[in-house]
């Protein structure tokens, strides 16, 4: 069972996690802890939220109340959308809206960091679309990812740039990431991964360093393809193989990347190579 700091405890029906309520800091059920000293933080993964010095939770069931806050319905255990019940054009509309949103994050995040003078890079989904679009816009694949390459110690100065675009920092099991204050989702985050360091502790090399990045057409500080294609065989999750394969197909990567990569890495490209007729 969690236990409340301060004032407040968390009720007997709450049987897992931890919450914390201490020098302006909490921890949800779900890990997610907000580190800004903004007055509200809604978590999106489980069912807390959190404002300045106080906590209550929104459990499955019934009503919770902590630190004399009022007390607050729960939530639906279950929410049914009918996909249909929606025009056809409204849902475009929606889907474009979604891939503004993602575009107007990253470019309000990444014009913050280039003003306060913190090296970055983009790294991941979108690093991959900048590439592909070198060689062939048409390749494009869609992403709704936003990853920026990072160096450790220059988290506080990054921190301070993206509350001036009014993004906060937040922590989930250990991953950093800036939120959006009016949309404030781990889903439509911008997340970080700390340069020269190990992505997962089961990785056998760290991440690149924010130095070997090329900026690209439109301004865009992007890591390295060689830095990018290591990182990309490293994670070796289903969506780093497509990214990969989209870089085979336009032609950046081929043959002549083998003799730069551990030979676990260099295996596996090898794979994809063949795959692809190359």
């Amino acid at each position: 069972m969690g236990e409340g700091r301060g004032k407040g405890t968390v009720p007997s029906s709450v049987k897992k996690g931890r919450i914390e309520n201490q020098d302006n800091q909490f921890e949800s059920l779900c890990g997610l802890r907000e580190l800004s000293p903004e007055p509200v933080f809604v978590c999106g993964v489980c069912t807390a939220i959190g404002r300045k010095n106080r906590l209550f939770l929104l459990p499955l069931r019934g009503q919770t109340k902590l630190d004399g806050m009022a007390s607050v319905p729960s939530r639906p255990d279950t929410l049914t959308v009918d996909p249909l019940s929606e025009p056809t054009a409204d849902l475009w509309a929606r889907y474009a809206m979604a891939l503004d949103e993602i575009i107007d994050r990253l470019q309000r995040i990444t014009s913050a960091l280039r003003s306060a003078g913190v090296p970055f890079a983009l790294v991941g989904g979108q690093a991959v679309a900048l590439w592909v679009a070198t060689k062939d816009p048409a390749a494009v694949r869609t992403t709704k990812d936003v990853d920026l390459l990072l160096r450790r110690s220059d988290l506080a100065r990054a921190r301070a740039a993206a509350r001036t675009v009014e993004m906060d920092y937040f922590e989930a099991m250990g991953v950093g990431m800036f939120l959006d204050r009016h949309d404030p989702n781990p889903r439509h985050a911008v997340h970080l991964v700390w340069a020269g360091e190990l992505v997962r502790p089961s990785d056998t090399i760290v991440a690149p360093d924010v130095a070997e990045r090329t900026v690209l057409p439109g301004d865009y500080d992007v890591v390295s393809l060689a830095g990018l294609v290591e990182m990309k065989l490293m994670a070796n999750r289903d969506q780093d193989r497509v990214h990969l394969r989209d870089l085979i197909d336009v032609g950046l990567v081929d043959r002549g990347f083998l003799p730069g990569l551990p030979t676990e890495l260099a295996t596996r490209l090898v794979v994809l190579l063949e795959e692809q007729g190359r």
